[in-house]
C-alpha cells in the first residue's frame, strides 16, 4: 500500500515535471521560430539595401553620361556657332569682292 501511495504522490511530480519540460520545449521551438523570422526579415532587408545600392550606382552612372553628353553637344555648338561666323565672314569677303569687281565693270 505504501508503494501503491508513493506512485500517487510521484505521478503529480512526474506530470508536472513534464509539463514544465513541454512548455521548455515550446519556448525554445517559439524562439527558433523566432529567430529565423528575424533572420529572413533581415536577409530580405539586406537583399532590398542592395538592390538600391545598385540602382543608385546605375543612376549615378547614366547622370555621369548624361552630364557627359550635354558637355559634348556644348561643345558641338560652340564649335557649330564658330564655323556659322566663320560662314559669315567668309560670305560678307565673298560680297565685298564681288561688289568690287561689280563696280570695275561698270
Amino acid at each position: 500500500m505504501f508503494a501503491s501511495a508513493m506512485n500517487v504522490t510521484n505521478s503529480p511530480k512526474k506530470s508536472c515535471q513534464s509539463i514544465v519540460k513541454q512548455e521548455h520545449e515550446n519556448q525554445e521551438c517559439s524562439i527558433k521560430k523566432t529567430e529565423l523570422i528575424i533572420e529572413n526579415k533581415l536577409s530580405n532587408f539586406t537583399s532590398k539595401i542592395e538592390s538600391l545600392e545598385k540602382t543608385t550606382n546605375k543612376q549615378k552612372s547614366s547622370f555621369k553620361f548624361i552630364k557627359q553628353n550635354i558637355a559634348n553637344m556644348k561643345s558641338a555648338l560652340k564649335c557649330t556657332h564658330e564655323s556659322v561666323n566663320q560662314l559669315t565672314l567668309d560670305i560678307d569677303s565673298v560680297n565685298q569682292r564681288t561688289e568690287k569687281i561689280a563696280l570695275r565693270w561698270k
